[in-house]
């Protein structure tokens, strides 16, 4: 029997293990024979504030070791992916050590170094917009590592209200057979490259108690209408601003995110501002939504439906989906054309070429959609083509409306078809489970000049369906651009404002270099015809209450260049620059990136010699995500459970169980909860 540590609160049947992307969680694992099982050691506190719009986020990883050994523990968890993560503390025993943010390679170099030393040390990389790696070397016998990443986001305002998104799991990823997730099958594009970190399992059996959620409210004005449609919740009034939201079970596993809605009493202007000052040099946040008068296009519309139905989707996210669709083909209009497209291993349709929205055409595509299933894997590139490529009907707009799930692990590769092949098609993608690949979904809408939502199993799918249906029949803000006149502002982002569609907003920033008062201007397009949105800029010298926008801006100066970078039109030397600059801004505003890290060091070495027992890293499956996609075959990465311990093996897992529950109970006791923290 052998030992090893992988930061997971989970105990694990055996498993079948292959070579797939990483792991997403952690665990103590004890290898017995061929098989792999996970043992509880972690602990983890998510503290949220919320001011207004603008959310800062403590998380706080606890690590003990309860073995004879010291360990290394390498474990991957989500964030969002728009997260400005700009510090990481690590506490070892009575010494509290501040993150240092490197170029990548320097980081490592200096986690590897330390590790050789037997020096505590933990290394912060972002594989992915929305999925992280943190390790943790020289962990020792008996002691515990903490910890704590600070990161802060803008809360999208979506439908009237505001959506706070805690991401806690990452689902299965595949990738086609023969491509690389973001390699040479993407142009070059390795940037978001999936690593094998070691063999992945999926627990099933895990801790209930894994995660701690504490949410802090100040809206700044009376706040209503806190909800969750993931989690129960219980919520504290604090005053009639001020809101604490835990939850109502006091802690939960992570096997799904966190969402958390809200709205403010005020009705929201067509432009809100937002500044952050100190002596006089700032940050400015505009915020718009579009104008709710103005008339809607009525061109004739190619509704095209494309429908994930690898083995992900399969169960429950495929009937959300269907219901969806049933009810989106109820609402098309009597001009409107429409094709309905699946794809898995490859892409079909249902017609050859766009219909008629007759009744007659409409009955029949609703049998065609109550046959689909879900099964095989995800060939993502094919439904796209699929979806572009026909000539658009003369006369007609093209809107494309994608349910996926986004578990493919060849993102870059599907944006750069999208982008190159797009043409005057707008695309509207819809993730559906309850933790999708939340960038994907985004950066198709993006892509595709549409808006991205995500739909739980268990929401009302059909209204869903009903409200894109509502949005299309509004009149869309486009080509959005801010006059600052005589305002010192410059370094504004995004550089490609999007267009607006009903329900949506959209968050202009920029740095301002002196207080004072000025008259702004946005300007757009409603329906062809041109509309102007007057707002005033104040800017005070001293403005701290919305600390946050600094490195929420600089953020969306990474994301502009990481949009440039995977562009189908760079040459090789393009990227090169871009990712200079974009390595630049993270170490000028000390933020993660693809090619900045953040790495912590103990000044004493606390394990000589420096060996340790390497780790590997497990998951809990995603709530309602079939086991199809845990099957490890296919390009899934997932492997699935096999066979049950024979008695031997079981004595020896009940061994380390005593002594581990033991010395995690004993851990459990001595960590401080996040009431007694503050």
């Amino acid at each position: 029997m052998s030992l090893v540590l992988s930061p997971l609160l989970s105990l694990a049947l055996p498993v079948a293990h292959a070579g797939f992307a990483p792991a997403l969680g952690g665990a103590v694992e004890v290898q017995v024979g061929e098989a792999t099982y996970a043992l509880p050691l972690l602990r983890t506190e998510m503290e949220a504030h919320l001011s207004g719009d603008l959310a800062t986020v403590t998380l706080t990883q606890s690590f003990a070791n309860p073995l004879d050994v010291a360990v290394e523990g390498t474990y991957a968890f989500p964030l969002p992916a728009d997260a400005a993560v700009y510090a990481m503390r690590m506490t070892v025993g009575d010494e509290v050590i501040e993150a240092q943010i490197r170029q990548k390679e320097d980081a490592k170099a200096e986690y590897e170094a330390a590790k050789r030393e037997g020096k505590a040390a933990a290394l912060l990389v972002q594989e992915r917009p929305n999925v992280f790696t943190q390790q943790i070397a020289n962990l020792v016998p008996g002691e515990t590592i903490q910890v704590a990443i600070e990161y802060a986001h803008a809360v999208p305002r979506q439908d009237g209200g505001y959506a706070f998104h805690f991401p806690m799991v990452v689902g299965p990823r595949y990738t086609p057979a023969g491509e690389s997730a973001g390699g040479e099958s993407a142009g070059g594009l390795e940037a978001w490259a999936l690593k094998d970190y070691a063999p992945v399992n999926t627990p099933q059996a895990v801790d209930p108690d894994r995660v701690g959620i504490t949410v802090h409210i100040d809206g700044g004005m009376p706040v209503r209408a806190v909800a969750s449609a993931s989690h129960a919740l219980e919520v504290s009034e604090d005053g009639p601003d001020w809101r604490t939201v835990r939850l109502a079970e006091g802690r939960a596993i992570d096997n799904q995110d966190f969402v958390l809605s809200y709205q403010l009493e005020a009705a929201a202007p067509a432009v809100g501002v937002t500044t952050w000052s100190e002596d006089g040099q700032g940050v400015v946040s505009l915020l718009i939504e579009p104008p709710g008068e103005g008339v809607a296009a009525v061109t004739p519309r190619e509704m095209v439906f494309l429908l994930d139905c690898s083995g992900s989707m399969s169960g429950v996210p495929m009937d959300a989906s269907k219901r969806f669709i049933r009810q989106a083909l109820q609402e098309l209009r009597p001009s409107d054309r429409f094709r309905i497209i699946r794809f898995s291993e490859a892409a079909s349709g249902f017609s050859e070429a766009a219909l008629p929205a007759t009744p007659e055409n409409i009955r029949a595509a609703l049998g065609y959609v109550e046959a689909l299933e879900g099964t095989g894997g995800t060939q993502m590139v094919e439904g796209i083509k699929a979806a572009l490529t026909p000539e658009i009907p003369e006369g007609y707009m093209r809107m494309v409306v994608f349910l996926t799930d986004g578990y493919i692990g060849n993102e870059a590769e599907v944006i750069e078809l999208l982008e190159a092949e797009r043409e005057d098609a707008r695309l509207f993608s819809f993730g559906i489970g309850n933790s999708v690949n939340r960038w994907l979904i985004e950066e198709l809408a993006r892509a595709g000049r549409g808006v991205a939502r995500v739909v739980r199993p268990d929401e009302d799918a059909g209204a869903q369906a009903s409200a894109l249906a509502a949005r299309l029949q509004s009149p869309v803000l486009t080509d959005i651009r801010v006059d600052w006149g005589e305002a010192p502002v410059h370094t504004a982002t995004p550089t490609q404002p999007p267009d607006l569609f009903l329900g949506s907003s959209l968050r202009i920033m920029g740095k301002v270099d002196a207080a004072g008062e000025w008259p702004v201007t946005v300007h757009g397009r409603v329906g062809g015809a041109p509309v102007t949105l007057p707002v005033t800029l104040t800017v005070s010298r001293d403005a701290p209450e919305a600390g946050a926008l600094p490195v929420i801006w600089s953020r969306s100066l990474v994301e502009d260049g990481m949009v440039d970078y995977l562009s189908p039109f760079n040459t090789p030397e393009d990227r090169e620059r871009i990712q200079g600059d974009i390595t630049a801004l993270g170490l000028k505003y000390g933020l993660v990136t693809q090619w900045t890290s953040f790495v912590a060091v103990s000044k004493a070495a606390v394990n000589p010699g420096g060996e340790s027992a390497a780790s590997a890293v497990p998951t809990p499956g995603v709530e309602g995500v079939s086991a199809r996609a845990y099957s490890g075959t296919g390009g899934f990465s997932g492997v699935g459970v096999s066979g049950t311990p024979e008695p031997a093996e079981w004595a020896a897992i009940l061994m380390l169980m005593a002594l581990t529950g033991w010395r995690f109970s004993r851990f459990s006791r001595d960590q401080p909860s996040a009431d007694q923290g503050r």
